[in-house]
């Protein structure tokens, strides 16, 4: 293995100044191996010693730090156990022992420290590293002297007087370090403000993260936060901290499943923070019944603002019941305490308000509807806003976002049903049953162990015409972009280089605006659902796959747009409560997150509940290709959540300690995405554990790229699915995303570490994706390295790693390869669902690495060649279907996984067709046309609404399972915001009748929503099938002139071409691949027509320019008018006979660029040329 240096830091005031470097330590028994690989030590300003140490991989240890005021040392302190506890992962647990250590030293007396870290392996090796001295660093001033950064305030729908404010400050390294140098100006006021230092540098102490709280009128729309070593504050006054932290304004109860009564009881208190502003509390206990039992505990945040009259209580309920699987409540809500109040109730806002009487209560039991109880009375959405009596309001945020939800009126008190009392039977049996209302069983609530929530309720004293609008947008507010990337706090961002990347804002804002709409129309709603996107594998719920609250974060950071933000929240608030492991029965897997799965923690359907096995039971948990914390760190430092820090700490510790004892791994994404997520944490907190842990994991890809090629990455043969070649052919590498996923981590671990060996590794994978996945036709990138997979253009989530690949290796073609990617996925910015965190986990990071390649900016060359891209000269043939007739390839038909290839054997016409081989379940489709793509030359984008068209293709069933449903073609309709609405299908396969070529049509009339189409084979199940058929001779053309066809397609390419009179063959810039032909000259072709007929002749036109003359036998068609841009354009029609003829163009000055011909019978004149 790879062995850093043993680093001894004296003193954080001196680190990075001063390292001193000694031997490491050895183990008698074999010399010269050692079992410290790393060893830092420092201090803080608030008086508390870090110190993180690192042993060598095959024999972890456990260990102490002794320390003390002299080199005597004295105390002892243990390592933190939890990383002790080991994992689920590694194929050796290494449970009671660690191969990456820390310990804090809290209760220092005298300054400085000496101390000294000891221990032994598991092999029974005692160590023991040379005495260090830490000293207590002062608290610095920084070179800021008078500074200003402007304050983006945006209300929301907020109207109350003064509006709450917590915005995060970034600073670069050694700018500020006294949070008391600073204050906050409103119209050149200034106005009382909290300011915070939540993070520090942890070489110099600086601030790296400052919170800062305050006050802003409803008119604000913005603050100057201004600070520096001659920055006085004036405005100071007492903290806003309760003079009681632990009563609570609610109280909650519980009932189990068998009616059994738990009430809320307070067990510890914690002021979090305090300034004049605003005040924090945290408190914490059970839900205990009368006999003393407890049932889920419960986590209370109080934020209060007393000058605004605002509380706000994030109520979180954790199922820590670990010694069942499942737990069924009958209810769960919070009462008012203090919310007693003569006659009834108003519930909701006004126009759709009801009041409630004691007794009575209003269910919201669907997204759609409402029913008061007792009694019939129906409503559809019930706001959950409740009028307390005078001036007092109660706000239950995203009330009926979370259903079921209710508010009851019990003994004069307000009651909000978190899980409220539901009826028997109800729910059973529903369609969607699996979406909706899988955690309700028998009328109970079943939740998994480890399960936790968080409810949002605010209490307002103040204005009636201001309460109502505290259900909407929140106020969010922001700092400018470039503060944030010249600070270095998230690394690039790609905001100086924002210029070269035109429409890239523009597109996510308008798409963020389509992201309401979208969660309305796929009803993305419930308790357990709200903040998550549904459809991965079609039943799961996604479980934010690739951190959705991450991406919106970085474009809010970015853009400033407050919808990001307001997004992310809800996104991450779902995924550290929901996704997350809180307990468990076995503490290894607490910290771990669920992988998409169906009501996502898996374990209410068996695992062969519609083919979805482990993602129905018992789900996921320790794939560690699936976990993230990045966003909600993010989410912390922006907008100051802390329960969103704890989770995120509570998931990065379980992989950066105990995930990293006797570390292993198989495929890139492992120690790509727990990479990602360990830099993140380093980012966000200094704490070099976290840096210790990536560096753990670089070193492993490190060694295994050595041991496997030197190929940059885990070298391996492809499983089934990456390759479904048979397993003596299969091809090895790896797929695609999981190599971005990985350099994008080793990208991080780089510019923080500076380590070669890292990016060399990076160069070294980004040149192997470019050799095997690279097609340059496409614009994109294969799936894997299996060359049978297929390509989709783009590739966002690849361009970083190369970008940055092509810059540090100084690599033309990779420069290139990036562009061209990048021009390719330039339009295909989603912002909902799996397809928005896949693109914009890494998208920032890549315009970055982009910015900074030598040669013209992307912009120039965006502009020079979108005009190719997005035109119809990018198509293979000037038809409907992209690629009808399988001739040159199966291009554009990506498989669902069973094995597609191009067969020459058995065809319906010409010399090719699709043949379709092998055995698999859970797929609704064997094959489809490529779709949600932005500039795919395999994408259906052309069909007219309301016009009809006619549907058919040749089918041949050779062998199939017993049972299945016949295999048909359909073509889906879609929109751009709810993707596939409606369908038509054509008539089935008859299978009494195998091995016969079929043909298979349907008429159909495109709707007027739609603008996007695929064709799908369906299975018409979900079990698995066996299957071996041939697809040929798909067409799609208006109905009112379609033949029986099959269409020929004869392709003329420059390469064939006889050229005289000067005209030459030449590359397309910047598509070499592509030849064309340039005038002035001639250029003929022999064509040999398989039967007599009328005859189109298409003409590929690379640039504008003048059409050139055409002629067949001699015989000149009529001169088409002059070419516009690149596009197919016809140039005539004939009557043909079969046989030979020979085809020519007469190029003139100023003639277009050509690309080729085709010759087709296929009746369809597109309107490219229009």
């Amino acid at each position: 293995m790879t062995r850093l240096p043993l680093y001894l830091v004296l003193g954080a005031v001196t680190i990075g100044a001063s390292h001193l470097h000694a031997e490491q330590t050895e183990d008698g028994n074999a010399p010269g191996v050692p079992v410290l690989v790393k060893l830092d030590a420092w201090a803080d300003v608030d008086g508390i010693a870090y110190v993180r140490w690192v042993t060598a991989q095959g024999d972890p240890a456990k260990g102490q730090v002794e320390y003390g005021p002299t080199p005597d040392l004295g105390f002892i302190a243990v390592e933190d156990p939890n990383n002790l506890r080991g994992t689920t992962n590694n194929r050796d647990a290494g449970t009671g022992w660690a191969n990456n250590h820390r310990a804090d030293l809290r209760d220092i007396k005298a300054w400085p420290v000496s101390l000294r870290v000891t221990g032994t392996t598991r092999s029974g090796r005692d160590f023991a590293s040379e005495v260090l001295t830490v000293n207590r660093p002062e608290q610095p001033l920084g070179r800021a002297i008078d500074e200003r950064v402007r304050i983006a305030i945006d209300p929301g729908d907020w109207k109350v007087e003064r509006l709450p404010i917590t915005v995060g400050i970034p600073f670069a390294k050694g700018e500020w370090g006294d949070p008391a140098r600073a204050r906050v100006l409103i119209a050149g006021q200034e106005v009382a403000c909290g300011v915070k230092a939540v993070v520090r540098w942890r070489e110099d102490q600086s601030v790296k993260w400052a919170r800062i709280d305050f006050l802003a009128p409803a008119a604000a729309r913005e603050a100057v936060f201004q600070y520096g070593s001659k920055v006085a504050r004036l405005k100071t006054g007492p903290d806003a901290a309760p003079t009681d932290a632990t009563c609570l304004p609610i109280a909650a109860e519980l009932f189990d499943d068998r009616g059994r009564r738990y009430c809320s009881v307070v067990q510890s208190s914690e002021i979090e923070e305090s300034n004049p502003v605003k005040s924090v509390v945290k408190v914490s206990g059970h839900h205990v019944a009368e006999d003393g039992s407890k049932l889920f505990g419960f986590t209370a945040r109080c934020h209060q603002w007393p000058a605004a009259g605002l509380q706000r209580v994030d109520y979180t309920v954790e199922n820590d019941n670990i010694q069942n699987e499942f737990t069924s409540l009958q209810s769960l809500a919070i009462g008012l305490a203090g919310s007693q109040a003569a006659g009834r109730y108003t519930v909701g806002c006004a126009g759709d308000a009801l009041e409630l009487a004691d007794g009575e209560r209003v269910l919201q039991r669907e997204d759609f509807q409402w029913i008061r109880e007792p009694g019939s009375e129906k409503g559809k959405r019930l706001a959950g806003l409740v009028h307390l009596g005078g001036e007092d309001w109660a706000v239950m945020r995203n009330f009926w976002e979370q259903w079921p939800a209710s508010v009851e009126v019990r003994d004069g008190r307000v009651l909000f049903g978190l899980c409220p009392r539901l009826p028997a039977g109800f729910y059973e049996k529903r369609p969607d049953e699996d979406k909706l209302y899988y955690q309700i069983r028998d009328g109970l609530h079943t939740l998994r162990q480890g399960f936790s929530k968080t409810w949002e309720l605010w209490l307002y004293r103040g204005d009636a015409a201001a309460a109502p609008l505290l259900l909407g947008e929140k106020p969010v507010a922001s700092v400018p972009p470039e503060r944030v990337e010249g600070s270095r706090v998230l690394q690039g961002l790609g905001v100086a280089g924002r210029d070269q990347f035109p429409g890239y804002d523009e597109a996510l804002a308008a798409g963020i605006e389509r992201f309401l709409p979208s969660r309305e129309a796929a009803r993305e709603y419930g308790m357990m659902n709200f903040g998550d996107w549904h459809g991965e594998r079609r039943w799961n719920w996604g479980n934010l796959e690739y951190d959705l609250g991450h991406g919106f974060l970085t474009q809010f950071v970015r853009s400033q747009n407050p919808s990001f933000f307001r997004r992310a929240e809800e996104a991450i608030r779902h995924e550290r409560d929901v996704d997350t492991r809180h307990y468990a029965s076995d503490p290894r897997r607490i910290g771990q997150q669920w992988t998409h799965c169906m009501g996502h923690t898996a374990g209410y359907y068996p695992a062969d509940y519609k083919e979805m096995k482990v993602y129905a039971t018992p789900g996921w948990s320790d794939n560690r290709g699936h976990v993230w914390s990045q966003g909600m760190f993010e989410h912390y430092l922006l907008g100051g959540d802390r329960r969103s820090f704890d989770t995120a700490k509570m998931i990065s510790d379980v992989y950066g300690g105990p995930g990293t004892t006797n570390y292993s791994f198989f495929n890139a994404r492992e120690p790509g995405w727990v990479g990602k997520m360990q830099m993140a944490a380093y980012l966000a907190t200094e704490d070099l554990f976290y840096l210790n842990a990536a560096g753990i994991l670089m070193d492993a890809v490190h060694e295994k790229s050595l041991a496997t090629g030197d190929h940059g990455f885990h070298f391996h043969k492809l499983p089934t699915g990456h390759c479904n070649c048979p397993d003596d052919r299969k091809h090895d590498g790896e797929a695609g995303f999981m190599l971005a996923v990985e350099m994008t981590a080793q990208r991080m671990y780089y510019e923080e570490t500076g380590d070669r060996r890292i990016a060399d590794d990076i160069v070294k994978t980004a040149r192997f994706i470019a050799d095997t996945m690279w097609v340059p036709a496409q614009k994109g990138f294969r799936y894997t390295s299996c060359p049978l997979t297929s390509a989709a253009p783009g590739g966002w989530i690849q361009i970083q790693g190369m970008a940055f690949a092509a810059r540090y290796a100084n690599d033309e073609r990779l420069a290139d390869i990036c562009r061209q990617a990048l021009a390719a996925g330039w339009k295909n910015l989603p912002t909902s669902g799996k397809s928005a965190g896949y693109i914009l986990c890494t998208s920032a990071q890549a315009l970055d690495e982009v910015a900074q390649l030598p040669g013209p900016g992307f912009r120039e060359y965006l502009e020079r060649i979108t005009a190719i891209l997005n035109s119809p000269a990018v198509h293979r043939l000037p038809t409907l279907v992209p690629n009808p007739d399988f001739e040159t390839g199966v291009d554009g038909w990506p498989s669902r996984g069973w094995k597609v290839e191009q067969c020459q054997e058995i065809k319906h016409s010409g010399s090719s067709s699709l043949k379709i081989t092998g055995s698999l379940g859970g797929q609704g489709e064997y094959v489809n046309t490529t779709y949600d793509t932005a500039s795919s030359p395999y994408e259906i984008k052309s069909l007219r609404p309301g016009h009809k068209y006619r549907l058919t293709a040749r089918l041949r069933v050779d062998k199939i399972s017993p049972g299945v449903p016949p295999p048909s073609l359909r073509i889906q309709f879609r929109d751009e915001v709810q993707g596939s609405r409606s369908a038509a299908t054509t008539d089935a396969y008859d299978l009494s009748r195998l091995k016969t070529w079929q043909k298979l049509g349907v008429d159909f009339t495109v709707p007027d929503y739609n603008t996007r189409n695929y064709i799908a084979l369906n299975t018409g199940t979900r079990n698995k099938v066996e299957v071996e058929m041939y697809l040929d001779d798909v067409s799609l053309v208006p109905a009112d002139v379609a033949g029986e066809g099959p269409y020929s397609y004869l392709e003329l390419f420059p390469e064939e071409a006889a050229l005289k009179d000067g005209a030459q063959a030449e590359p397309l810039p910047d598509f070499p691949e592509w030849t064309t032909i340039l005038g002035p000259g001639t250029a003929s072709w022999p064509a040999t027509v398989p039967a007599a007929g009328v005859y189109r002749l298409w003409l590929r036109a690379w640039s504008a320019g003048r059409a050139p003359q055409a002629t067949i036998e001699g015989k000149q068609l009529p001169r088409r008018g002059d070419i516009v841009g690149p596009t197919w354009q016809l140039l005539g029609t004939a009557t043909l006979p079969a046989g030979r003829h020979t085809i020519s163009i007469q190029l003139g000055q100023g003639g277009a660029t050509i690309g080729g011909l085709v010759l087709t019978d296929d009746p369809t004149e597109l309107a490219f040329e229009k």
